[in-house]
C-alpha cells in the first residue's frame, strides 16, 4: 500500500525543538541573572568615598543658612528661604540621633554652642528674613575661629544659599582653612531674577527754605530681563501722598527721575520714595529725613568801624534773623545757638571768644572772617592760627581784578546759569596778603596773578570763610557786586544742610550725627517709631554730637529723636542695596576664598541632599539597584514562559 511522503514531519519536529531550546536558554540566562543580583543585594556592594570627604565619628557640622532679603525670592516650591530652611531639616535628619550641629544665619548668633537634633530643628525652625548678609570672608572667618577652637577631627561646611555676589570677593585676601575642612555648596534658584528697586536720593540743591520747591533725583535700577512699562513712583512727605510720577525702564537700564515738593511750614520732613514690585521687596522704599528751617539765625560780631554790608543783606528777608553786638558784648555762651557768625573788622578777639568760636566750628557752624581796615590784626592772626588758615600780612596797594572764580566748588554749585565769556568780576584796589599755609584750602576767588581773595577751610564739620579785603570802598566793590548777595547767603545756609539725609542699616550701625542741642538732653532724650521706645546713647566728643541708636534694629524707616513731646531730630535708615544686584558666586569664586579646604557642589536637584549625606556616609551603595535588576529579570522571564509559545508550523503535503 501506497502511503504519502512524511518526510515534513521530520523537519517539523527539528524546528520546534530548536525553538524551545532557545526559549529556555533565554529563560535560564534570566533566571541566573535574578539569582545573581538577589545575591548582590543582600551583599550590598558598594563603592567607598574618598577618606578625605567620608563621615567622621568626630566632626564638626556647621549649617549656615543664608536669610538674606534676596532669599525672599519665589521658588517653584514658595520662598527660596523656605527651600533653604526644609534643605537644612532634611540634612539634620539625615545624621544620627547622637550627631551635634552648629547652626549659623546672618542674624542669629548661637556662638560655638552645639545643638542636638532637636534644637538644631528648632533654630532652623526660628530662622526668617534679615536685612543682612554674611559675607564668604566672614562665614569662613566664622567657620575658622570655631575649628581651631574644636578638637575635631574633621569639619563640614552645608552652605546653603542662592549665592548672590552683594560683595566682590577679593582674591588677594583669602581664608586659610585646613584639610580637615569640607564645604558643600548647595545653591537655590529661585523661579524668576527680576527686580526693579530704588539705588539712591539726593538733592540737586542742599539748600532747603519754606515755599521754595525742593528738587528731589531719585535713581532706579531694573535688574531684572523684562522691561517695566507703565510703573509708578509715589512721593510721600510726612505719610502723605504728594505726587505720582509714571515712567518705563528697560531689561537692566538705569533712570533717574525728579520729582519736588513746597514746604509749607519748616520742620523735619519725613520723606518716602516708592515702586511696586512683585518679586523683591525690601528695596522698594527709600526713606530720607530733610530738616527745612524756619529761619537762619545770624550772628555779626562788629567792631567800632566795621561796615555795614552785612546787615543789609540780612535785613531784607524776615527768613533770617540778624542781630549785631560790638565785640566787647558778646555773650560767648549764646555762640552755638547760631548757624552764621561774621566776624566783621574785629580790634579786640580774646582768648574766650577764640576758644568758643573754635568750637562753634566744630559743631558744623560757619564762620566769616574780614580784616580790620586799619591793620591790627594780630588777635584775628590768633584765632587763624588756631584754625588752621594762614594769617593776614600787609596791605597790598595793586588794582587787579578777580579773575577766577570756583564754579565747580559745592559752595557755588547751582548759583549761576551761565557765565559770559568776558564777566564784570569785582575789583580791589587795596588788599591784604596771606602767609603760606599747608592746610587743605579751597578758593573760591583769585585776583589776577593767583592771589587768593575767598578761600574757605573744612574746619571739623564746620566751615570758615576768610576774604582779604575788609567791606570797604577804599579796598573793594566786592560788597556792592552782584556776586556778593548769593556767595554770602550760600555761607549762611551751610549748617542748615550738614546732616545726611539717610543712613544705612547695617549690623553695626554707625553714630548718626546728631544736632548739637543734643548734648544738653542727654538723659531726656528717647528714641521711637512706630513700634517701640528706647533711651540712646549721646556722645560728645571734640565738638561732635553723635546719637548711638543702638544695635537692635532690624527694620528700615524713620527714627525720632524725642525730648518729651518734642521732636529734635528724624532719622532715616534704609536697607543696604548690595542684594539688589542679580550677581552670583560660582564653584571658583568660593574656591578662590577658601582655600585649603575640600569644595564640592551640589547642583543637582534630582538628588535630595540626604541621599547624598548617606553616600558620604556609607559609600555609594548599590544593593536597591541590584534589587531593581532581580525584579526586572525575574519580571522577563515571566514573560518568556506566558508569552514564548511553541510556534505552529503548518505542514506541507507531497503527493507521489
Amino acid at each position: 500500500m501506497q502511503f504519502t511522503n512524511v518526510a515534513f514531519l521530520k523537519e517539523l519536529q527539528k524546528e520546534t525543538r530548536s525553538y524551545q531550546k532557545l526559549r529556555n536558554i533565554l529563560v535560564l540566562i534570566a533566571r541566573i541573572f535574578a539569582i545573581c543580583f538577589l545575591v548582590f543585594a543582600f551583599a550590598q556592594p558598594y563603592i567607598p568615598v574618598s577618606e578625605n570627604t567620608q563621615l567622621s565619628e568626630s566632626e564638626n557640622v556647621y549649617l549656615y543658612v543664608d536669610n538674606s532679603f534676596s532669599m525672599e525670592a519665589i521658588a517653584t516650591q514658595g520662598p527660596v528661604i523656605e527651600t533653604a530652611r526644609e534643605t537644612a531639616r532634611r540634612i539634620i535628619k539625615a545624621y544620627s540621633n547622637s550627631q551635634e550641629f552648629q547652626v549659623i544665619s546672618n542674624d542669629r548668633d548661637y556662638g560655638s554652642k552645639s545643638l542636638n537634633r532637636e534644637d538644631a530643628l528648632s533654630a532652623i525652625d526660628e530662622i526668617e528674613s534679615s536685612p543682612f548678609q554674611l559675607s564668604p570672608h566672614e562665614l569662613l572667618k566664622t567657620v575658622q575661629y570655631r575649628n581651631q577652637r574644636s578638637s575635631a577631627d574633621k569639619n563640614r561646611l552645608y552652605w546653603i544659599s542662592d549665592y548672590q555676589s552683594a560683595q566682590d570677593i577679593d582674591e588677594a585676601d583669602p581664608i586659610q582653612l585646613d584639610s580637615s575642612t569640607i564645604i558643600h555648596m548647595i545653591p537655590l534658584k529661585s523661579q524668576q531674577r527680576n527686580n526693579l528697586a530704588i539705588d539712591s536720593v539726593w538733592l540737586e540743591d542742599p539748600i532747603v527754605q519754606i515755599d521754595k520747591p525742593i528738587d528731589l533725583f531719585v535713581a532706579l535700577h531694573n535688574y531684572g530681563q523684562s522691561d517695566i512699562e507703565a510703573a509708578g513712583l509715589n512721593l510721600l512727605v510726612n505719610g502723605r501722598n504728594s505726587s505720582v510720577v509714571g515712567f518705563d525702564l528697560s531689561a537692566g537700564a538705569k533712570s533717574t527721575i525728579n520729582m519736588s515738593f513746597i514746604p509749607s511750614i519748616g520742620g523735619w520732613k519725613n520723606i518716602e520714595l516708592k515702586i511696586e514690585d512683585k518679586s523683591i521687596y525690601f528695596d522698594d522704599s527709600y526713606f530720607t529725613s530733610l530738616n527745612v528751617r524756619s529761619s537762619v539765625s545770624i550772628l555779626e560780631i562788629a567792631g567800632p568801624d566795621a561796615g555795614s554790608s552785612i546787615g543789609r543783606l540780612f535785613s531784607t528777608d524776615s527768613y533770617f534773623e540778624h542781630r549785631k553786638v560790638q565785640e566787647g558784648n558778646i555773650q560767648v555762651g549764646s555762640l552755638k545757638s547760631f548757624d552764621f557768625i561774621v566776624l566783621n573788622e574785629p580790634e579786640d578777639v580774646g582768648s574766650g571768644l577764640i576758644q568758643n568760636l573754635i568750637e562753634f566750628c566744630r559743631e558744623g557752624g560757619s564762620l566769616l572772617l574780614i580784616p580790620n581796615q586799619k591793620g591790627e590784626n594780630e588777635n584775628l592772626n590768633q584765632l587763624c592760627k588756631s584754625l588752621g588758615l594762614p594769617e593776614y600780612g600787609d596791605i597790598t596797594e595793586q588794582e587787579l581784578k578777580v579773575s577766577d572764580l570756583a564754579l565747580d566748588d559745592p559752595l557755588l554749585a547751582k548759583v549761576f546759569e551761565k557765565i559770559p565769556d568776558n564777566p564784570d568780576f569785582p575789583s580791589s584796589s587795596k588788599y591784604y596778603s596771606f602767609s603760606r599755609n599747608s592746610a587743605p584750602i579751597s578758593s573760591l576767588m583769585k585776583l589776577t596773578g593767583g592771589r587768593r581773595f575767598l578761600h574757605y577751610l573744612n574746619f571739623e564739620q564746620g566751615k570758615v570763610f576768610q576774604v582779604a579785603v575788609p567791606f570797604q570802598e577804599e579796598f573793594s566793590n566786592f560788597h556792592k557786586h552782584a556776586l556778593f548777595v548769593p556767595i554770602v547767603l550760600k555761607m549762611a545756609f551751610n549748617r542748615s544742610v550738614e546732616y545726611p539725609l539717610a543712613y544705612t542699616l547695617e549690623r553695626d550701625i554707625p553714630l548718626i550725627k546728631g544736632i548739637p542741642e543734643l548734648s544738653q538732653y542727654q538723659s531726656e532724650l528717647e528714641v521711637s517709631n512706630d513700634k517701640n521706645s528706647w533711651i540712646p546713647v549721646v556722645q560728645a566728643q571734640g565738638g561732635r554730637t553723635r546719637v548711638d541708636l543702638g544695635d537692635e534694629i532690624e527694620e528700615a524707616g524713620f527714627y525720632q529723636i524725642k525730648k518729651g513731646d518734642s521732636l529734635l531730630q528724624s532719622v532715616a535708615l534704609n536697607f543696604d542695596r548690595a542684594e539688589s544686584t542679580s550677581k552670583y558666586y560660582n564653584l571658583d569664586d568660593i574656591k578662590s576664598v577658601a582655600q585649603g579646604s575640600s569644595v564640592e557642589l551640589w547642583e543637582n536637584d534630582e538628588i535630595p541632599v540626604d541621599h547624598r549625606i548617606e553616600e558620604i556616609q556609607f559609600g555609594k551603595r548599590f544593593w536597591k539597584s541590584c534589587i531593581v535588576l532581580a525584579l526586572l529579570f525575574l519580571g522577563i522571564e515571566i514573560l518568556l514562559l506566558r508569552f514564548w509559545r511553541k510556534k505552529a508550523v503548518e505542514p506541507k503535503v507531497v503527493l507521489q
